[in-house]
């Protein structure tokens, strides 16, 4: 059973090895339970992909046509390349598809497939309105409607200028704005922030990882990058909160799986928490990264295995929805 993951490659051997990275370790642990693992992110002359396998500390040069893909390539800095992987490897089990990623990239059509299964601030797209629904709200925020790595977010009161369209994440480009009503934030704060991701697992079901909670007592727009700080969502969050929280993100997780007519094999929820501690979720990605790293950067006693298991189990989940994997995860079976 040979698992790819497409991330970028050079074509000369990797300069740090597979002990080097949580992806590599992650590679190496597979391959040791079982499963194939090839990185790379070029496709050969027989139509296969070109790159690597961890075996010990060591990365092999390998090429392979795989049994299905698990995407990590960075399709929006480089369609492209994402492009010709997809013209040779389609039609297989892909884990972060592109009906998946474009459901969840386009933040209107995914609210609207989630509401009545989770909660979500109310939003409008019509920028006619926007002023109006300021007026009604108090404040809001504006988004990119396409997404844009977290950035061109502006939050606006009633009686700002609202434009109608934001920088996308495509350098030179504008999307069109959505206006989302802001959540009142817990006394004390500007804003707290939560990050989870959910992950499939081999029989099918969904696992919700350690979440991230990120608050700031000046700003509004909650982002380690603009002060804000960083920790576990469980040392911050009450027991109600998180167990409602990991409601909301397993029942829309089967939402969008039901959605698209490809495997999905984890998502990214964040949410916001309002003032009387109950979270809001704001929105759904669907190539998600970073969510449990941040934990285990924090501590990694505490947090570390869960981010090894977070980027392996991905892998077996792939494996289990090809008809050839004859294989189970130990790590999933303990």
């Amino acid at each position: 059973m040979v698992i790819a993951v497409l991330v970028p490659t050079r074509h000369d051997t990797p300069t740090a090895p597979p002990s080097a990275s949580p992806l590599g370790r992650a590679a190496a642990a597979a391959g040791r339970e079982g499963l194939d693992v090839v990185l790379g992110g070029r496709v050969g002359s027989d139509g296969g992909l070109v790159g690597w396998r961890a075996r010990g500390d060591r990365w092999i040069a390998a090429s392979a046509h795989p049994d299905a893909v698990y995407d990590r390539y960075p399709c929006q800095s480089d369609p492209a390349g994402h492009a010709r992987l997809r013209d040779a490897l389609g039609g297989l089990p892909w884990g972060n598809a592109p009906s998946s990623v474009a459901l969840c990239r386009d933040k209107l059509e995914s609210q609207r497939l989630l509401e009545g299964v989770v909660r979500f601030p109310p939003v409008e797209a019509a920028p006619e309105l926007f002023a109006a629904r300021l007026e009604a709200w108090g404040a809001g925020f504006l988004k990119p409607r396409f997404g844009a790595l977290g950035r061109g977010i502006v939050r606006c009161r009633a009686g700002d200028h609202a434009p109608a369209a934001l920088p996308g994440a495509v350098p030179g480009t504008l999307d069109p704005a959505i206006l989302q009503a802001a959540v009142p934030a817990p006394p004390g704060l500007a804003g707290v922030s939560v990050r989870v991701l959910v992950q499939r697992t081999p029989d099918g079901g969904w696992h919700v990882t350690p979440a991230a909670a990120r608050s700031s007592t000046h700003d509004p727009i909650v982002n380690v990058a603009r002060g804000a700080s960083v920790v576990p969502a469980e040392d911050l969050l009450t027991a109600s909160a998180m167990a409602e929280l990991e409601r909301m993100v397993r029942v829309g997780s089967a939402r969008i799986a039901a959605a698209c007519d490809e495997v999905v094999v984890e998502l990214g929820w964040d949410a916001v928490i309002d003032d009387t501690g109950a979270p809001w979720i704001i929105e759904v990605n669907g190539r998600p990264r970073g969510r449990v790293e941040v934990l285990a950067a924090l501590d990694p006693a505490r947090f570390g295995a869960a981010h090894e298991a977070a980027l392996v189990r991905p892998l077996w989940a792939l494996a289990a929805t090809n008809t050839r994997a004859r294989t189970t995860s130990p790590t999933e079976a303990r």
